[in-house]
């Protein structure tokens, strides 16, 4: 079976050098890289292969093909990852996250799109009240996703992050590619709010550099990673 990859020799901007099996970003001199300022960075180069302690010496970039990365936590076999933090190592690509509400106001809610496929970088969530005694329902309208929640005889809306949340569940087409969860510190006892929002991982998943061929474990493991062109 064949096996393509290439590999650029990099000149090391940092004062500290690089380790190897990290995601290094160009700088804005030719044919040099350094460590990325934050996690998702863009313009990755690819992975080191090997150490280079010395500034301004050379070191081996994994460009394409299969490269050997460190990474930062937990990592799925078949995940797409992107840089996990300043230091180049790599995380699970989250799927889509759309967030709504408030903590404070317990009703803040994290939806998590299961399916890339469906998913359109413009598609946006919301929930929608309006009607009086409305009843719970979801469509497709113009490449988003409507949620209706319920209301009462004036239109006021009652349904609570909770119900909201079984309800999804207990929806046998919604659930295959939308999971809620009440977000963390929110109990879930407050009524929702209509409003419309938008995927806050964007960046992360624009900026994905790879598919792991092996799972990680634990933070420092070193796993195979098929490099996206």
């Amino acid at each position: 079976m064949s096996n393509y990859v290439l590999d650029k020799s990099y000149r090391v901007a940092g004062a500290n050098g690089v380790a190897a099996g990290i995601a290094v970003v160009a700088t804005t001199n030719n044919d040099e890289c350094d460590l990325p300022a934050a996690a998702n960075a863009a313009k990755v180069l690819g992975i080191t292969t090997h150490v280079q302690t010395r500034q301004g010496r050379f070191v081996g970039v994994r460009r394409l093909g299969i490269a050997v990365a460190q990474t930062a936590g937990v990592i799925a076999k078949g995940a797409r990852v992107s840089v996990a933090d300043s230091t180049g190592r790599i995380a699970q690509t989250k799927n889509p996250i759309f967030t709504t509400g408030v903590v404070g106001s317990n009703n803040a809610l994290t939806f998590e799109f299961l399916e890339r496929t469906l998913f359109s970088f413009g598609m946006t969530l919301s929930l929608v009240g309006g009607a009086p005694s409305q009843a719970y329902g979801w469509s497709i309208v113009n490449g988003g996703l409507q949620i209706r929640v319920a209301t009462d005889g004036a239109s006021a809306i009652t349904e609570t992050a909770t119900s909201l949340i079984g309800k999804i569940s207990a929806d046998a087409t919604l659930n295959k590619f939308l999971k809620a969860t009440n977000t963390v510190g929110s109990t879930g006892a407050g009524v929702v709010s209509a409003e419309t929002v938008s995927a806050g991982n964007i960046a992360q998943i624009l900026n994905s550099i790879g598919v792991a061929e092996e799972s990680a474990s634990q933070a420092g493991d070193m796993i195979a990673v098929l490099l996206l062109p």
